[in-house]
């Protein structure tokens, strides 16, 4: 895939950073980072790569600390 800077693509690349700022300052997903850091304590960086919201519970992807992959469900 060849990239040509359009602005599909800028929005692609905030879209993580925005994630990460929100994992670490909203107090909606204080409960997803605290699950986290039990499973990670080393967690530097975090960034959301996918969420779906369901029903019963959320699903999460988050990519930790640049090479960790995580996928967890919360209700």
């Amino acid at each position: 895939m060849r990239l040509i800077g359009s602005k599909t693509e800028q929005d692609i690349r905030k879209q993580p950073i925005k994630y990460n700022k929100s994992l670490f300052k909203s107090e909606e997903i204080i409960r997803l980072l605290e699950v986290i850091r039990s499973l990670y304590p080393e967690l530097k960086v975090a960034y959301i790569i996918d969420w779906i919201p369901e029903q019963g519970e959320d699903i999460y992807k988050i990519l930790i600390n640049e090479n960790i992959i995580l996928e967890i469900e919360l209700d």
